[in-house]
Order: structure tokens, then C-alpha cells, then sequence
């Protein structure tokens, strides 16, 4: 009987240990203010994201080179993120995701974290920390 519990009680520390060294990935919400159709360029997939909509997805990390790629017409836009956000008001009981919002000059605008619509980014002017606002590093049109 106390073998079987001690089997147990070591079995609980390893499913308990793996559950903390895993970490959710970060998320960034972001909103298209851009006026027309937007698409999120990801490894997989490619999400659409209608004007005045957003849509979710991973935050870039290694694998992705720390980039975002988007496209609107026939131009597609990429944008170095930051690697860490050590500024943003990370709301306090829980993190996540990074909102934010594309603008028609194709700046990309943190937004708070309460945020569940478009703003108007002159407010948040002591949100644009940490490399932001991102400006495209590249316009490739085709």
C-alpha cells in the first residue's frame, strides 16, 4: 500500500513538474484599421482579417525570426517584433493576448489590454514602448 502511494505521489510531482516548465505561447490580437482586406502571413496559414475586424494568432518567436508578415493587396508588409514587451500593461489576472492595431500608414500601434475594439492610437502614446510603433522593415509589391 505505501509503495503504491509513494508510486502515485511521484507520478503527481512529474505531471505537475512538466505542467510548470511548459508555457503557453503568447498571443497578439490584432485589429485592421487599414481599410481594406488584411492577411496575416503565417508559416501554415494565412488568415484573413476583414477591415475593421482582428484576428488572433501566435505571437512571432525563433521559428518565425521574430517577424510578422502581412498583405493587402498585392503588397505584402514585414515587421521586426520585439523580442521582449516588458512595458505592456499586462492585465493582472492573467496575460494575454497583446493587442494591438494596423494603421493606413501600415504602423502597427500597441492597444490596451482591456481594448475589444479599433481606438484611436493618439491616445496611447505612453503604450508605445518596447519598438513600438512597428513600421515596416519591408514592401515588397507584385
Amino acid at each position: 500500500m505505501m509503495k503504491l502511494l509513494s508510486l502515485r505521489l511521484i507520478a503527481l510531482l512529474v505531471v505537475v513538474t512538466a505542467l510548470n516548465g511548459c508555457s503557453l505561447k503568447l498571443q497578439i490580437a490584432l485589429f485592421n484599421n487599414v481599410g481594406e482586406l488584411l492577411t496575416v502571413r503565417l508559416n501554415d496559414k494565412n488568415i484573413a482579417v476583414e477591415s475593421g475586424q482582428f484576428a488572433q494568432f501566435d505571437y512571432p518567436g525563433d521559428a518565425q525570426m521574430w517577424m510578422i508578415r502581412l498583405s493587402v493587396g498585392k503588397c505584402e508588409y514585414v515587421y521586426q517584433v520585439p523580442k521582449t514587451l516588458e512595458h505592456y500593461p499586462w492585465s493582472s489576472d492573467k496575460k494575454g493576448p497583446l493587442k494591438a492595431q494596423i494603421e493606413r500608414n501600415f504602423d502597427i500601434f500597441l492597444l490596451p489590454p482591456q481594448t475589444t475594439a479599433m481606438g484611436v492610437v493618439a491616445k496611447f502614446g505612453n503604450l508605445q514602448q518596447d519598438g513600438f510603433p512597428l513600421h515596416p522593415v519591408s514592401k515588397i509589391c507584385h
